[in-house]
C-alpha cells in the first residue's frame, strides 16, 4: 500500500511539473508571438509610411515638371500664390482607407513641402564625370535651377504609429537649341553622297535614319541621341542602304585631338566575346539572339550613342509638343493675341526689337514696309483693312509706334526664279551692311529714325538702348532680333526689278532675302554691354546671298593671324569679328557669292526659267539655321534631301566649297516653300560640304532670342531621420512652404 501511494504521489508531482513547464513554454511562446507580431506590424507600418512619403515626392515632382514644361519663366513667389495640388488632391487618393484596403496611412498623415527655386547658374555637364556617363546633355552648358521637395507620411494602428521622412531635388535644366550641331523635331535622315563628318552633338526627338553612299563614310565625333530609334535604314525606299557609319566612343587613344570612332559593322562582339554577326542599330535584338542595342551601344560607344531604350526622351521647347510640326511652326509665325501665353512668349515675333510688316497687294506693286517698335502695335495694324491702315498711320497717337529705316536697308522691287519651287519669287531684300551701320550709333544721318513731335517728322534719333518692357520682361529697344512679317508669303508682287534683264514682272511667292551680310548688325560691337548678336526671323522663306557673318573662305583672321588658304579648314572655329547669328524661317536657301555683282544680287537676271544653272563660287556662312523641310514621301519615293541638303541649294556647285559654321535645327515641315527636294542638275549640283558646329555656341555665346529646351533631372533622393528632417525643414535657405 505504501509503495502504491508513493508511486501515485510521484506521478502527480510529475504531472504538475510538466503542466508548469508547458504553461511557462506556452506563455513564452505567446509573448514571443506577441513581440513578433508587434515587430512585423511595426515593419509593415514603416514600409507603408516609407511608400507614402516616396509617393508624395513622386507626385510632387511630376506636377512640378509638368507645370514648368509649359511655363518658361517662373518666379520664387509663384508656388506661394499658386501652390502645387499634390498635397491637397492626392492625399485622399494615394492610399485609400476603405474596408479591405489594408492601408494604415491616412490622408491626415501625409505632408508635403516645396522649397524656393535656387538662383540660376550655368553648369557644364562634364563628360569626364562618371555620374554624367549617360546624361544626354553631357558636354553641354546648361542653365540650371534646383527645387527641393520634402515629404513625411505616418502609418498607424491603435496604440502604434510610425512616421517616415524623405527628400528629393529636381534640377531644372535649360539648354539652347543651338547647343546641338544638328537637332531634329521631325524624322532625321542622313544619306550623304560624299564622305560626311559631324562634329557636334546630334539629337532627334523621333526616329533617326542613317545610311551611307557606296564607298563613302558617315562619321559622328560627338554624342548622338534619339528619343525614338536609331536605324541603319531609309524612309525613302529608293535609297541605297550603306553601312559605313561610325560613332565616337569618347576616347582619343592616338592623342591626335580627333575622337576615336567605331563602325556599326566592325565585327563587334558582346561582353562574352561572341561576335554579333550583324550590324548594330536599334533593331539589333531581332537579328542577334540575346543581344540588345542598349547593351552593345553602352559597351562599344560608352554612352555616346543612345536611343529611347536607354532612357532618352524628347527634348521639348516649353509649350511646344515634340514631333508636332504644326505646333513647332508657330514659333516663327506672327503673334496671336488670343493664343496660349506660354507659347506666345516663345515666338520670335513677340521677342523682336524691330518688327517689319510687309503687306500683301494682289493689285500689283508692293506696299512700303512698316517698321514697328513692338509686336502688339503691328498686330493691331495688321488687323485693319487697307483704308483703315492709311488712317492708322496718319493718326498722331500712332506716330511714335513706328520707326523709319535708312534708305537702302530694304528693297522690295526685286524677284528671282526658284527652280526647286518652279516659281518666280518676289523678294524683300534686307541690306545687312546698311542695317549694321544704322545700329552702330544712336545719333547720325544713317541711323534709325523715330517721330519728332516738335518737327512733325521722323527725324529724331531712335534710342536703341532705351529700356522697354516686352512680354512682361525688361528689354532694350534694339535687342538684336528682327522679325519680318510677310502678310501673304504665297502671293507675289508686280514690280520692275533693278537687276539686269529682269525688267517688269510678277512673282507668285514672297520671301525675305539677305544681302551684303559679311558683317551683321550687332549693337554690342559698338557699345559694350548692349544686345549681342543678330537674329532674323520670318514666317516666309529666306534666301542668303553670298557670305554671311564671315569675310569668306580663305580670308579674315583668327586670333589676329591671317587665315590664308586653308587646305584643312578649321571650320568649327569662328574668325575674328564674327557674331552669334541665327536665321529663322520656313525654309533657308543658299545663293553663293557668284550671285553678287557690284553689291547687287545680279544672279536674279540668269535665274529665269529657261536659263542655265548659275555656276557657284566658294561661300562661307557662320550662323545657326532654325527652319523646316519637305518630308520624305515614302509612298512616292521622294526624299526630303536629308540633313546633307537641309540648307537648300540653287546653283551648280560642282567642285566648289560651301563652308558652314553653325547649328542646324529642323523643328517643322515647311508650309510655304513646299516643293520636294530634287537632285536634278537643272535645279542644282551639290557643293563640297565643309561643315562644322560653331564653337561660339558650344561655349555659351548664343544669338538673341534663342529658344531654350527644358529637361529635368531627379537628384539627391534620400530617406531622412526625424532629426535630419527637422534640420532641413528649419533651414531658411530653402524656404520650404507646405503644399
Amino acid at each position: 500500500m505504501n509503495s502504491f501511494h508513493s508511486n501515485r504521489g510521484y506521478a502527480l508531482a510529475t504531472v504538475l511539473i510538466f503542466s508548469v513547464l508547458l504553461s511557462l513554454t506556452a506563455a513564452a511562446l505567446l509573448k514571443y508571438s506577441g513581440s513578433e507580431f508587434r515587430l512585423n506590424q511595426r515593419n509593415n507600418l514603416r514600409f507603408q509610411a516609407k511608400n507614402g512619403a516616396e509617393a508624395m515626392l513622386e507626385y510632387g515632382a511630376s506636377e512640378i515638371m509638368m507645370r514648368l514644361q509649359k511655363n518658361l519663366n517662373f518666379s520664387n513667389g509663384e508656388l506661394t500664390g499658386n501652390p502645387l495640388t499634390t498635397g491637397a488632391t492626392r492625399k485622399s487618393t494615394l492610399f485609400p482607407t476603405s474596408a479591405g484596403s489594408y492601408n494604415n496611412v491616412g490622408s491626415s498623415g501625409l505632408n508635403f513641402w516645396v522649397s524656393q527655386y535656387t538662383e540660376p547658374t550655368t553648369r557644364y555637364v562634364d563628360p569626364a564625370d562618371p555620374g554624367n556617363a549617360y546624361d544626354p546633355l553631357r558636354g553641354q552648358f546648361a542653365r540650371t535651377q534646383t527645387i527641393r521637395l520634402l515629404a513625411s507620411a505616418t502609418s498607424s494602428v491603435p496604440g502604434l504609429s510610425v512616421t517616415q521622412y524623405a527628400t528629393q531635388s529636381i534640377e531644372i535644366r535649360d539648354v539652347s537649341l543651338f547647343n546641338y550641331a544638328i537637332f531634329y523635331n521631325i524624322a532625321m535622315e542622313f544619306h550623304p553622297g560624299p564622305n560626311m563628318t559631324v562634329t557636334g552633338p546630334v539629337h532627334s526627338n523621333v526616329d533617326t535614319y542613317m545610311t551611307s553612299n557606296t564607298g563613302n563614310t558617315l562619321e559622328f565625333l560627338s554624342t548622338v541621341t534619339s528619343a525614338g530609334r536609331i536605324l541603319n535604314a531609309a524612309l525613302d525606299s529608293s535609297r541605297t542602304i550603306g553601312r559605313n557609319i561610325s560613332f565616337t566612343n569618347g576616347l582619343d587613344v592616338n592623342l591626335n585631338n580627333v575622337p576615336d570612332v567605331i563602325g556599326i559593322n566592325s565585327g563587334i562582339t558582346n561582353a562574352s566575346g561572341t561576335s554579333l554577326g550583324t550590324y548594330v542599330d536599334t533593331n539589333l535584338g531581332s537579328r542577334s539572339t540575346g543581344n540588345t542595342f542598349a547593351q552593345i551601344a553602352s559597351q562599344v560607344w560608352r554612352g555616346n550613342v543612345q536611343d529611347s531604350s536607354m532612357g532618352i526622351v524628347a527634348q521639348n521647347l516649353p509649350a511646344i509638343t515634340a514631333n508636332n510640326s504644326a505646333d513647332a511652326h508657330t514659333l516663327i509665325e506672327r503673334p496671336d493675341s488670343g493664343g496660349n501665353a506660354a507659347l506666345e512668349s516663345q515666338k520670335y515675333s513677340n521677342k523682336a526689337g524691330l518688327y517689319i510688316f510687309q503687306a500683301a497687294n494682289s493689285a500689283g506693286a508692293p506696299p512700303a514696309p512698316v517698321v514697328f517698335k513692338v509686336a502688339a502695335d503691328a498686330v493691331a495694324y495688321r488687323a485693319l483693312n487697307t483704308a483703315a491702315r492709311v488712317t492708322w498711320l496718319a493718326t498722331a497717337a500712332n506716330k511714335d509706334k513706328i520707326v523709319v529705316l535708312p534708305t537702302g536697308v530694304i528693297n522690295t522691287d526685286r524677284r528671282m526664279r526658284d527652280k526647286r519651287e518652279g516659281q518666280t519669287v518676289s523678294t524683300i531684300d534686307i541690306n545687312l551692311g546698311a542695317l549694321r551701320t544704322a545700329v552702330a550709333n544712336t545719333a547720325s544721318a544713317t541711323n534709325i529714325k523715330a517721330w519728332d513731335s516738335g518737327a512733325s517728322t521722323y527725324t529724331a534719333n531712335h534710342n536703341l538702348d532705351a529700356t522697354v518692357t516686352r512680354n512682361g520682361v525688361t528689354d532694350t529697344a534694339w535687342n538684336g532680333t528682327v522679325y519680318v512679317d510677310v502678310e501673304n508669303p504665297n502671293e507675289g508682287y508686280t514690280a520692275t526689278s533693278d537687276i539686269g534683264s529682269m525688267g517688269a514682272g510678277t512673282g507668285t511667292k514672297t520671301a525675305v532675302r539677305l544681302i551684303n551680310g559679311a558683317s551683321v548688325p550687332n549693337r554690342n560691337d559698338f557699345a559694350t554691354g548692349t544686345a549681342d548678336g543678330f537674329t532674323l526671323a520670318t514666317n516666309a522663306a529666306v534666301y542668303i546671298v553670298g557670305n554671311l557673318n564671315s569675310p569668306g573662305p580663305n580670308t579674315g583672321t583668327r586670333g589676329g593671324t591671317a587665315v590664308g588658304t586653308e587646305t584643312n579648314p578649321q571650320v568649327n572655329i569662328p574668325k575674328d569679328g564674327e557674331d552669334p547669328v541665327a536665321i529663322v524661317a520656313d525654309a533657308v536657301n543658299i545663293l553663293s557669292n557668284a550671285w553678287v555683282s557690284g553689291g547687287l544680287p545680279a544672279g536674279d537676271a540668269t535665274s529665269g526659267n529657261n536659263a542655265s544653272t548659275l555656276n557657284a563660287t566658294p561661300t562661307e556662312i557662320s550662323a545657326a539655321f532654325l527652319t523646316g523641310n519637305v518630308p520624305t514621301n515614302t509612298g512616292a519615293s521622294t526624299y526630303s534631301g536629308g540633313v546633307e541638303n537641309f540648307p537648300r541649294f540653287h546653283e551648280n556647285w560642282s567642285g566648289d566649297q560651301f563652308r558652314y559654321r553653325g547649328s542646324m535645327v529642323a523643328l517643322f515641315n515647311s508650309t510655304v516653300a513646299t516643293a520636294p527636294w530634287s537632285n536634278s542638275s537643272t535645279v542644282y549640283s551639290p557643293p563640297t560640304r565643309v561643315w562644322g558646329f560653331n564653337q561660339m555656341f558650344q561655349q555659351g555665346r548664343q544669338p538673341p532670342g534663342t529658344p531654350r529646351i527644358r529637361s529635368f533631372r531627379r537628384v539627391s533622393f534620400a530617406d531622412l531621420t526625424q532629426a535630419q528632417f527637422n534640420t532641413l525643414l528649419a533651414n531658411t535657405t530653402f524656404g520650404f512652404t507646405s503644399m
